[in-house]
C-alpha cells in the first residue's frame, strides 16, 4: 500500500461511488474553500493501483501563522478493513506532522455509534466501539462537545429517511398522517413555491434570521454565507437547491371566503326543520369549522395589511451529497403559520429528491436530546413526522501534532 497525494480530479474519481459522502468531503467543497484562499489537500491510499482510502483535508488558519488540519465527515474508506484503517492513519499523522505550521489534526468520521428506529435506540454499533478504541489508542482524544455547545463541532446526530427507489407518491404515503396529507397539497393556502439562486440569498437570510431570533440557532457569519453562496454556484442547480415558499394573502382570502360560503350554505340546509339529533351534531361540527375559518380570515387580513402580497415565509437550503439530499439550513417566519407552516417547502424538496432518485432524505442535525430539555425539541418533533430514523456517529477526535497545540488553544 502507498499513502499518496491526489489531484482534485483523482479524488473526485475515488469518491464518486462512495456509499456516503457528506458536504465537507465533496471535491466541489474543496474547490470552493481553495477559491476562498484557504489550503486544501487531497490524500489517499493506493492498493494494487486502486484508491481504497481518501480524505479532503482542510487546513484551517489558526492564530494567523499556524494551521489546524481538519477532516470533517471523513475519511472515506472501508472501516472494517483494519489494514487500510491502520495504514491510512499512521501515514496521515506522519504526513501532517511534516508541516511545522500544523498544530493539530481533527477528524469526525461517519462511523455509526448506534442504530435507531425513529428515535429509539435499537443497539450499539460494534464498528463504532472498534473505531473509537482504535483512535483513542493511537493518541486521539474524543471531544466532549456537541454542535450546540460549539458551532464548529460537526453534527453527531442526524435524522434521515430511506427513499431509495420510491416515487414521490410512495414517499408521501410512508409519512405520518399529518405530513402525508399536507405534502400532497399543492397550490392551496395561497402559497407559491419558488426555486431561487445564490443571487437571491438575502430573501433566505431574512427567513433564517427570523428563526434564529426565537431559537438557539447560530448566527451565520459573513464567511459562512459566502461559502454557501459559492457552493451553490459551484455545484449548480442539479446539486444545490434553495426553496422558498411565498404567501399570497389575497389568494388565500378568496379561498377562505369560498369555503366559508360553502359552509354557510351547508349550515342553512341543516337548520331547516325538522331538527334531529344527527343534524345537531352536524351543525356543531360545521359551525366549529366556520368559526375556525373566520379566525383564519381575520388573521390573513391582518397579515395582508401589514405585509402586502408575495411574501417569502419559509425556506430551505439543500445540497446533493453523494446519494443523499442534505438539508443544511432552514428559515421560517412564524407569523405565517396559517399558510401551512413548513409543509410547502417539504413537499417541493421531497418531489425534487424523488425526481432525481436520491437514496436518503437527510434532514441533517438534531441534538440527540429526547426530552423537553432539548434545544431543538420542536424541530425533532417535526422531523419525526417523516417516519425516518435518527443516526448517531461516534463523534469528533483531536490529536496534537505540535508541542504548541495546547498552548495556542488548537485542541478545542
Amino acid at each position: 500500500m502507498q499513502f499518496v497525494s491526489l489531484s482534485r480530479a483523482e479524488y473526485a474519481q475515488a469518491v464518486a461511488d462512495a456509499d456516503r459522502l457528506f458536504l465537507p468531503q465533496l471535491p466541489e467543497y474543496g474547490k470552493v474553500v481553495e477559491d476562498r484562499g484557504e489550503k486544501v489537500e487531497y490524500v489517499g491510499v493506493r492498493r494494487d493501483g486502486a484508491v481504497v482510502a481518501s480524505a479532503l483535508i482542510h487546513y484551517q488558519p489558526w492564530k494567523k501563522f499556524f494551521l489546524r488540519a481538519l477532516i470533517v465527515s471523513g475519511p472515506t474508506l472501508d472501516w472494517k478493513d483494519e489494514d487500510v484503517v491502520c495504514f491510512f492513519f499512521a501515514n496521515l499523522i506522519a504526513h501532517v506532522k511534516k508541516n511545522k505550521r500544523v498544530l493539530s489534526l481533527r477528524v469526525s468520521p461517519n462511523v455509526p455509534a448506534a442504530f435507531y428506529r425513529d428515535v429509539e435506540k435499537v443497539e450499539d454499533a460494534p464498528i463504532g466501539k472498534a473505531i473509537n478504541a482504535f483512535l483513542t489508542g493511537i493518541g486521539f482524544d474524543r471531544l466532549k462537545k456537541e454542535f450546540y455547545d460549539q458551532p464548529d463541532i460537526p453534527i453527531r446526530f442526524i435524522y434521515t429517511k430511506d427513499i431509495a427507489d420510491k416515487s414521490f407518491e410512495e414517499i408521501a404515503d410512508s409519512l405520518s398522517k399529518t405530513m402525508r396529507r399536507q405534502v400532497k397539497h399543492v397550490g392551496r393556502y395561497g402559497v407559491e413555491v419558488k426555486i431561487l439562486g445564490s443571487e437571491d440569498w438575502d430573501v433566505f437570510q431574512e427567513l433564517y434570521d427570523s428563526s434564529r431570533e426565537r431559537t438557539d440557532m447560530a448566527e451565520l457569519s459573513g464567511s459562512s454565507i459566502g461559502l454557501y453562496r459559492h457552493l451553490m454556484d459551484e455545484l449548480g442547480p442539479e446539486k444545490a437547491i434553495l426553496v422558498v415558499a411565498y404567501a399570497h394573502p389575497e389568494t388565500y382570502l378568496k379561498e377562505i371566503e369560498d369555503n366559508l360560503s360553502d359552509l354557510r350554505t351547508q349550515i342553512a340546509q341543516k337548520e331547516e326543520p325538522p331538527l334531529t339529533t344527527k343534524k345537531e351534531r352536524a351543525l356543531k361540527e360545521l359551525n366549529s369549522q366556520a368559526n375556525s375559518l373566520q379566525r383564519q380570515l381575520t388573521e390573513v387580513k391582518d397579515l395582508a395589511d401589514r405585509y402586502g402580497d408575495n411574501v417569502p415565509f419559509a425556506g430551505v437550503l439543500a445540497f446533493r451529497s453523494g446519494n443523499e439530499i442534505l438539508q443544511l439550513l432552514r428559515g421560517f417566519n412564524k407569523e405565517f403559520t396559517t399558510f401551512n407552516r413548513d409543509y410547502p417547502i417539504e413537499s417541493a424538496l421531497l418531489r425534487w429528491a424523488a425526481d432525481r432518485d436520491f437514496k436518503v432524505y437527510n434532514t441533517y442535525g438534531v441534538s440527540g436530546i429526547l426530552d423537553d430539555s432539548a434545544p431543538d425539541a420542536n424541530v425533532i418533533a417535526y422531523k419525526r413526522k417523516l417516519d425516518g430514523n435518527m443516526e448517531e456517529f461516534i463523534g469528533t477526535y483531536m490529536l496534537p501534532v505540535s508541542p504548541l497545540a495546547r498552548v495556542l488553544g488548537a485542541l478545542a
